[in-house]
């Protein structure tokens, strides 16, 4: 999975892109400060997106 729940040592989540290590952002906001759920569904979300534009691509032969 290429974006992942973090919780953040004050016990807050983040989302963050393992490619490059470092918080994502979604619509202009970064991942933080986030409540567990919201960030496994921005994760979700996002995993989501990038799989479907990959299989997408790939089937566009």
């Amino acid at each position: 999975m290429r974006f992942v729940a973090v919780q953040e040592p004050d016990d807050s989540w983040a989302v963050f892109d393992s490619t490059v290590d470092e918080p994502t952002d979604y619509s202009g906001r970064v991942l933080l400060g986030l409540t567990s759920s919201e960030a496994q569904w921005f994760a979700e979300v996002a995993n989501d997106e990038v799989a479907w534009r990959e299989s997408n691509r790939l089937g566009a032969h």
